[in-house]
């Protein structure tokens, strides 16, 4: 008696892209890109300076649906074209908006373009009308860096609410503009008293200096090289970080400031030291008495001794283009 074995082939179920590509720590001479898929698999890029001949690419055989890929050895000041790919299939690119620019060598001279933004990420018409501003104001160009000032998804940061206030808004910006972030309260809505959350898992950024500046050993607080322009960021959430002068994160800016030879120097953070309208600077509330406190210790810090000693003519300078959705 002969028996017949059956055997069902059940198809692959096909992996979805649910977040990104998003470009993370450009550099003169690399780039990181992060994606999620909806189901566990390879990653790799494919990449190369014409978007018709993707001839170089770097790739990782362990399956996951949080994928990370750094691409290094690029020439600097060049644009490079990628597509995102699993074993299978393609699932981002290429396509014309599927790019990074690496950054200029250190201490080029030329004119630089920044949007800064904050207290935006709550999904309101607001922060639409801002983001249509920015593509079609005549200064809108790509910006050289995006900085995010903080409180980026309302009301606590969760990985919902980034995705819905932050990635699924500015997913076509993402996929090739190098940003710059830092955490504000409500993104703090989700991180424990150790720096664990949500925020912390979905940027890499730079610790080690991989960007420039001094290295700060970890992801709250990092700075940046872009030509002749010096760029750090501080935590404001920070427990001890802005009131206590002894802090890693105090510290560190003192050093990274005083070790920095670039003739611009900007610190940005959520809880700026001087501000108005709701949250006043001059108010004497106990919440505001700490930025105050920051104050002093910048001026105790003598951070204008980072600064050139007699007034020169610098051209061309940077640009700044500054929006808020919050008014």
């Amino acid at each position: 008696m002969l028996g017949a074995l059956l055997l069902r082939t059940i198809p692959a179920q096909a992996q979805t892209l649910t977040r990104g590509p998003y470009v993370q720590m450009v550099n003169q001479t690399g780039f990181t890109l992060r994606w999620r898929t909806s189901t566990s698999t390879t990653s790799r890029i494919r990449y190369g300076t014409d978007p018709q001949s993707l001839n170089q690419d770097v790739n990782s055989p362990n399956p996951t649906t949080e994928h990370e890929l750094r691409v290094t050895g690029l020439q600097p000041d060049t644009r490079y074209y990628y597509q995102v790919e699993t074993a299978t299939d393609t699932i981002a690119g290429p396509h014309s908006s599927h790019y990074v620019k690496t950054l200029p060598p250190v201490g080029t001279v030329r004119r630089f373009h920044f949007w800064a933004m904050g207290d935006f990420g709550d999904g309101s018409v607001k922060q639409r009308q801002v983001l249509d501003m920015l593509k079609t104001h005549p200064m809108g160009r790509q910006p050289d860096a995006w900085l995010f000032l903080g409180d980026n998804a309302y009301g606590d940061g969760t990985q919902q609410q980034f995705q819905d206030y932050f990635f699924n808004i500015y997913d076509t910006l993402l996929r090739n503009t190098n940003f710059l972030i830092t955490p504000g309260n409500h993104d703090y809505g989700s991180i424990d008293l150790f720096n664990n959350g949500p925020y912390f898992d979905m940027f890499t950024l730079p610790r080690n200096g991989e960007c420039g500046g001094t290295p700060s050993g970890q992801e709250g607080w990092y700075s940046y090289d872009i030509g002749n322009v010096h760029i750090a960021t501080v935590n404001s959430e920070y427990r001890l970080g802005l009131i206590n002068t002894s802090s890693a994160m105090i510290q560190w800016l003192r050093n990274d400031l005083r070790n920095t030879t670039q003739p611009w120097k900007i610190v940005f953070m959520h809880k700026p030291p001087y501000s108005k309208g709701t949250h006043d600077s001059d108010d004497n509330g106990a919440a505001i008495s700490e930025y105050a406190q920051f104050r002093i210790y910048l001026a105790k810090a003598q951070l204008r001794a980072t600064l050139p000693q007699r007034k020169t003519q610098i051209n061309p300078q940077p640009e700044y283009t500054q929006t808020s959705s919050r008014i």
